[in-house]
Order: C-alpha cells, then structure tokens, then sequence
C-alpha cells in the first residue's frame, strides 16, 4: 500500500499545538543514525561472476569490477542487532563488470579496441552502439541486432536486451534474473550472514571520455565554487559508462542503453559532508518506510547536489543536522512542485518527467506533514527508530511524545541525550566508517555537559574506553591519530603509561595494525589510502619510541612484507634479528584470526583452520627470519633465502624459545615457499609430535603430495635423458611437419 500523505500513531503534543523545536529534532536524528557507516563484511574477488563474463566474452580477456550504490557511498542505514555493534544489511550490493580490452566511444576511430561508437537517441540518457566491424574483438552475433530489426540503416547495433540474456544462459536461472540492467541474484540465494538483500551484476561497457552531450557539466557558472575546477576536470577524466538498460518509451528498446555516470556520482558522494548524507539518509528511510516510491535515492542525491552547488552554501555551515534536513526538504518539495528535477550531469533531462502528477501530488503531501511534524515524523519510522530493546529508546520515545515544550522536560530530555552521545560516541570510533561519526557525537555531548575543553572531553572518554576494554584499545588509539595530532596523543600515552616508551610503542604497533585492518574494510579508495598511510607512520613511530627493542622493527617489517614492499621488509627484517640476539629473553607476537585480512596466506590459512586458538604466537626473532626468508625469495635472493634456514631453525630450537609449536609451523611455511617441502615435512612432524592437531595433519600430507609429485617428476627426467636420442629425433620430425604443412598452404 502506498501512503498518499505523512501519518503517526501518534504525535509529539508539541508539534500536534503546532511548535517545533529544531535542537530536539537535531538530537534526534543524531542518535537515530548512530548506524550511519556500518558496512557489511562483504570480501569478495567476484571471481565467479567474473569467470562467467570472462567465458561469455571471451576475446576480451579479464573483466574490471567496481562497487557502486548506496553501501559504497555510506547513503543507507543498517539495522543495529545488538548493544555490541552487530549489524543488519538490509539494502542490496551493486557491481558494474566492465571489460577492459574494449571500449565505446563519442565518435568513430581508427582504435582497433573500439567495441562501438554511441549514437543519440531521442532520450538524453540513452543512447545506442553503433557496432564497429572493424573491432579486433568481436561480440557473439547473438548480441548484435539483426539487419531486419532497422528498417533505415543496414548496420549493426550492440543490443543491451540480448546481451543479458546471452550471459543469464550461463548462470543459474533459478537463483538470477534480469532486473532493469543487472543480473541479480534473488534474496532466497543470498548469503544471509550479510543480510544483503539482493547483489546486482550491471555490463557495463566504458567511454574513456566525457560524453559530448554532457559538455555543459564542465561549463556552466557554480556560484558557489562546488565542486571547484580541479574535482570537475578530475572527475572528466574518469569518464563514463553505459548500461545494459533499455529505454521503455523507445520503439527500439532493446537496443538502447543507459548514460551511467556511476563512477563520477562514486566520486561525488565523497565530496559531501556527513550532514549532507545524513539528511539524504533521513529522507531515504522515512520514504522507504512509507513506500513512497515515484522519489529514489538518486533524486535525492541529485536534489542535494544541485542544492550545494547554486543553493545557499551558508546552511551547511551548521552542525544543526536539524535545520539542515528541514531545508533539505524544502528544496526537494520545491523541484516535485515543479515537477523538475534535472539530471545533475545533463540537467536537459528531467529525471520525474515521466511521472504521473497524481503520484506527485502525493508524494508533495507526505513531504509537507514531514515538514510540518518532524520529530513526530522520526519517531514514527521503524527503519530510524529500530533499536535493541536493551538501550531503552521506548523511554526516550515516550518523553518526546509528552514534550510540550517546558524547561523541565527539556533538560530532562538533554541529559537522556548526553548520556547517548557518551555511550555511542566512545563505541563508533572503533569501526573504520564510523569514526567521524562517533567524535561528532562526543563534541555534542561536551557542548551539551558544557565541557570547558572539547578536545580534552573527547581524550578522556577514549581513553577511559581504552581502560575498560583493552581489547579494543588498539582500533581506539587510531582512531584518536585521525583527527588529533601524534604529539597530543603520546603525551596522554605518557601520562597513562608513565613515559614507558615501551608501552606506548605497544600502543603504536597496535595502532598501525588496526589502520591496516581498517584498509581492508573500507570500500572508498581515497580512505584506504589515507588509512594505509597512518599505519606506515604508526609503525615508524613505534620503533622511534623504542629504537632497541626488536618487536616493533619484526611488526613493521610483516606488515611491509605483506604490502609487497620485500625490498624494505627484508633491511627491517634484518635489524629487527640483529636486535633480538642481544636480548637473554624472547619477547613473542600474536597473529589472530580476528585480523587474519592483515596477514600473509599461510598465516591466514593457519589461524583460520588452527582449533581450538585460531592465532600464531611466536618469538619476534621468528617473524623476522620469516620475512628475510620471504623477502629473498621474492627479490631474487633464494640461494641467501634457502642458507639463512639453519639459523632460523636453531631459533626455533632455543631453550629460550616458549613456543617451538608455533615456531616450526612458521619455519615450515617458509620452507615451502622456497619448495623445499622435505625440510617443511620434518618442522611440521616436530610440531605435530608436539601438539596434535588437524592443521599439521593437513601439513604433512600437502608436504606429501608436494614430494610424492617430485619425485615424479625426476623419474620421467631421468627417463627422458636416457632416451635423448630418440626424443630429440621426435622433436626434430614433429618440427619438419609443420613446417611442411605450412609450406603447402
């Protein structure tokens, strides 16, 4: 059922006398997108459906993926399970597969990758592909539209309909259907420990240019200077892509595609600042909730867009989310009044002009009871409003409700606020997408406890969730190190710790493990990097804290391995042995399943199948001669690799040694990089004879296989040697065949 105009069970007494207040309302929202940024643990290659395109095209070799929609852009709202941060995904996973041989075109050229030049249709955002003969790479003619179907030319077009049903053959038709211009997979064959509801697989074809039709982007006046030049011609030079999507107005339906810039709006989102996606998640879930379906998030998007880049850039000089989603919905009441919204990349179209004015009309008296009623609004929506039973929102609901305005309800209601915000504020910094979120709301908590020192405010808390769950304290630290300076931060290390340089460097180390962590967790490029960056610095900072302790330079020297930066791995490494030896005590590291996306292959193979532990503990001195064998041996070094094992198995053997277990896996594991795989049998029968457990069974039996196959090998090389003769003579007759074979042609 569709919901003609805004309707609450029941409204706040304030709003229903007809007052507002934009500060509640601003609190509100706040802590109802507390979710803001949880992103599911979706980690995936795609190399199944890569595969499958990959076999349908099979001239044009591999297939590029990207991840685009609302969970890349952070524009949706999960569902928090649990007072621990366990997340409910309840929105679908968008990939474009786009083959990277081949590309389309504004005009014709000489380019033999050139797949097919588009051509204009009567419809601004759709196009068709002028299929070009001449292409070094051809597409089945099953995706071609035959001649009769083009009653006025004689050439060839790329058809976006039979491409998609040529691929689907390959797939599943039970679990995949073509939706509009993706191949999605249905919720019932989704893996629901993501609580994903669909994945959507969009072809996709790239134009390494800016379409022509789409020129006046670059050109037209900005007078707020958003996005400045520099983005703008950035963002040109990404390009664009079409899309297996048919124009249903068009006579020629299923030879038409969709003008996708779904790479530049990729980049755009990045572009706007948390208050920005929170009004657009706001207004997105209280559709959602109210099936208000003839407004989609992209209207949304492209209505804040056009809003930042001609409207009043004052607004949003305010943290009063409030107010700004007030304003917000003005601006998106006004362009349904107008029944215009134009694309925000060729603003000629008219994204709502299809849509009948009846269904407008109503989707125009939902916005304006919203307006009217906001808070009561909020509380009505079950997609804001879905909190675990155990955080008591039902008590803060209740109050809003009976608020009509006195002092004394207020403060009451400020202080329920502030307690909130504490609560969230030291739980969101430790997730990757969250942290900015999460230090809002501690400087809101500090203005609403009237904290003489904002800063200070947010250290404290941090450090006190530090004290309480040191588990934690590693992904807390660095997510202090984002927005506070190192200085800062080492000098409460200092006073937390006494100036034990030692420690802090732990903290450090830690720290530089989470960045690294978070690096794969984020889906953003620019994020990754920059994340990757602090645990380079947090590494270097560890080890210019402690200078002699052998620790820090084996973690930075793993963590360099594992960034394939072997040449620098391997002189850290080296210092980080040098150091040990002068030590009478080992000092041991612990690699663990829960960051098994920071560790190398055989390291994540071992946590991950080694019960009942799931980690590696061992000596600092064994992750370093690990990474100096590795490093070697990817270097080019394998002679220095394979002469540097007997130290390291004396290591392994040293009284000093508390974990021989854990140590002779990790030697084992680097024997077999080298294929030294009799040496990697004899470590890990030592470790199985001293810790029985299924990952050494499989060990030993993978060093089997590996040496039984050898073996094999040296038989039939030593046959071939005795039969030389004879081998050589075949060779020799099979080589004189061919070329007589291509003499006579």
């Amino acid at each position: 059922m569709v919901v003609t105009a805004f309707q609450s069970s029941s409204d706040v007494m304030l709003e229903e006398n007809g007052g507002k207040d934009t500060q509640l309302l601003s609190y509100l929202i706040e802590l109802c997108l507390v979710k803001l940024g949880g992103v599911p643990n979706v980690v995936t290659d795609f190399r199944a459906p890569k595969e499958i395109f990959e076999k349908v095209f099979p001239c044009q070799g591999e297939f590029e993926v990207k991840q685009v929609g609302s969970i890349v852009d952070l524009l949706y709202l999960p569902k928090l399970l649990n007072n621990d941060f366990l997340f409910g995904y309840n929105t679908d996973f968008d990939t474009l597969f786009i083959p990277k041989s081949v590309f389309i075109s504004n005009e014709e050229s000489n380019d033999p990758a050139e797949i097919a030049v588009m051509e204009p249709t009567d419809y601004g955002t759709y196009v068709k592909l002028k299929y070009n003969v001449n292409c070094q790479f051809e597409l089945p003619s099953e995706m071609l539209a035959k001649q009769d179907d083009l009653k006025a030319s004689s050439a060839k077009y790329v058809s976006s309909r039979q491409i998609l049903e040529h691929v689907l053959r390959h797939m599943d038709k039970n679990k995949v259907d073509i939706v509009g211009p993706s191949l999605q997979t249905q919720p019932h064959a989704v893996n629901t420990d993501y609580a994903i509801t669909t994945m959507d697989r969009v072809f996709a074809f790239r134009n390494p240019k800016w379409p022509n039709f789409a020129k006046e982007w670059k050109t037209r006046i900005r007078p707020n200077n958003w996005p400045d030049m520099s983005v703008i011609n950035e963002i040109q030079s990404l390009g664009s892509h079409v899309v297996a999507k048919g124009n249903i107005l068009s006579k020629e339906c299923d030879l038409t595609w969709r003008v996708s810039f779904n790479i530049a709006e990729r980049y755009m989102a990045d572009l706007m600042t948390l208050q920005q996606k929170k009004c657009i998640v706001t207004t997105k879930t209280l559709i959602k909730d109210a099936k208000i379906e003839v407004v989609s998030s992209y209207h949304l998007k492209t209505v804040m867009w056009w809003t930042v880049e001609q409207g009043d850039i004052s607004m949003w000089n305010s943290n009063d989310v409030g107010r700004n989603f007030l304003a917000f919905l003005d601006e998106l009441l006004k362009a349904l009044e107008t029944g215009v919204i134009k694309n925000y990349f060729m603003p000629d179209c008219n994204m709502i002009q299809g849509i009948d004015r009846s269904e407008l009309e109503k989707a125009i008296l939902f916005f304006k009871g919203i307006s009217k009623k906001p808070i009561s609004a909020v509380l009505s929506s079950s997609g804001l409003t879905d909190f675990p039973v155990e955080l008591r929102f039902h008590n803060l609901k209740d109050s809003l409700l009976r608020f009509n305005g006195d002092t004394q309800t207020k403060s009451s209601l400020l202080g329920i606020f502030e307690n909130y915000f504490v609560k969230f504020g030291m739980s969101l910094p430790r997730h990757p997408n969250m942290r900015e979120n999460g230090f809002h709301l501690l400087r809101i908590a500090a203005s609403l406890c009237n904290s003489p020192d904002v800063d200070n405010f947010i250290v404290e808390h941090i450090f006190h969730a530090m004290r309480e769950e040191p588990d934690d304290s590693h992904s807390l630290l660095a997510s202090l190190l984002t927005i506070f300076s190192e200085k800062r931060v080492i000098q409460q290390l200092e006073v937390e710790h006494e100036a034990n340089t030692n420690a802090m460097s732990d903290y450090f180390s830690n720290a530089g493990c989470a960045f690294h962590f978070w690096t794969k967790k984020r889906l953003q490029t620019k994020p990754r990097a920059d994340d990757l960056e602090s645990a380079y610095r947090c590494y270097r900072t560890a080890i210019r804290l402690s200078p002699n302790n052998p620790d820090f330079y084996a973690e930075y020297s793993y963590f360099l391995l594992v960034e394939d930066k072997a040449e620098e791995a391997l002189k850290i490494a080296e210092k980080s042995i040098r150091k040990s030896m002068a030590t009478n005590e080992y000092s041991y590291r612990v690699y663990s399943e829960r960051f098994k996306e920071t560790l190398d292959s055989r390291f994540c193979r071992h946590v991950t199948k080694h019960h009942p532990n799931h980690d590696i503990q061992v000596p600092s001195i064994v992750v370093a001669h690990y990474v100096v064998v590795l490093a070697k041996e990817r270097t080019g070094k394998t002679v220095e690799a394979i002469s540097g094992l007997k130290k390291f198995f004396e290591v392994c053997l040293d009284d000093r040694n508390q974990k021989r277990y854990d140590s002779l896996t990790v030697y084992g594991y680097s024997c077999i990089e080298l294929a030294m795989h009799e040496e990697a049998l004899k470590a890990f029968t030592m470790a199985h004879d001293t810790n029985l457990n299924e990952v050494q069974f499989q060990n030993i039996e993978l060093c089997k296989e590996a040496i039984s196959e050898m073996a094999q090998g040296k038989t039939i090389l030593k046959f071939l040697y005795k039969r030389r003769t004879f081998v050589w003579a075949s060779i020799l007759s099979v080589f004189a065949i061919l070329v007589c074979a291509k003499t006579r042609k």
